[in-house]
């Protein structure tokens, strides 16, 4: 989901698959690869989530070195958590499942971060999925970014009130653009920085 006024920023979209759809955006000189992804569950036939992860595997590799990449939605993967971990971060849940192995492993692969497990905050705002009456709960949709990206992330996190049509919260991360060259020595001059913030929703929707 983009908002209507950065949609003149898009360049191109595609819908890969049932579970992969991608959009190319250029905003402030920065060239923008979003990845949206419904990826399989962890009990799903093993080929099929092998020929998922091949699929996407192939989608990031399209998009080169030079641009910026930004994987958001469903991963139905628990990385768990680590200790100077560059992948998944110190502030994730214990729980690592063999879905979130090979997450893990595409993450390390292609240099990306799990940006969720980076960020301190209390089980209301970091768990995701919940099923209130058997007591379950899991971090399941991520959004995940090169690990030397120079997007500016200044938090992930679950916003409990916006209703999905789903038994996932939303997951929000606010982000900055860093200004680019000519415009960054405007602002220098300016004494100020000019801020651009994206709100990136999980995609949680089996149709994407």
């Amino acid at each position: 989901m983009i908002k209507k006024k950065y949609q003149k920023d898009i360049k191109i979209w595609e819908a890969i698959d049932q579970r992969l759809i991608k959009v190319n955006l250029e905003s402030f000189r920065y060239r923008l690869n979003l990845i949206g992804i419904y990826a399989p569950n962890e009990i799903d036939n093993p080929e099929m989530i092998d020929k998922f992860y091949s699929k996407l595997d192939e989608v990031i590799s399209e998009c080169g070195n030079t641009r910026e990449v930004i994987l958001m939605g469903d991963l139905n993967a628990r990385v768990g958590r680590g200790i100077e971990d560059p992948v998944v971060g110190q502030y994730g849940e214990t729980t690592r499942n063999n879905n979130g192995k090979k997450l893990i492993q595409l993450c390390q692969q292609f240099k990306l971060k799990n940006n969720n497990g980076f960020y301190k905050h209390i089980d209301i705002n970091k768990y995701i999925w919940e099923d209130i009456t058997r007591g379950r709960r899991s971090i399941i949709d991520y959004i995940i970014t090169r690990q030397e990206t120079k997007i500016n992330i200044m938090d992930v996190r679950v916003q409990r009130g916006p209703e999905c049509g789903s038994n996932h919260l939303l997951v929000r991360s606010k982000m900055v653009l860093p200004p680019k060259g000519r415009r960054k020595q405007e602002d220098k001059e300016k004494g100020r920085q000019e801020e651009r913030r994206y709100n990136l929703q999980g995609l949680i929707q089996p149709s994407i």
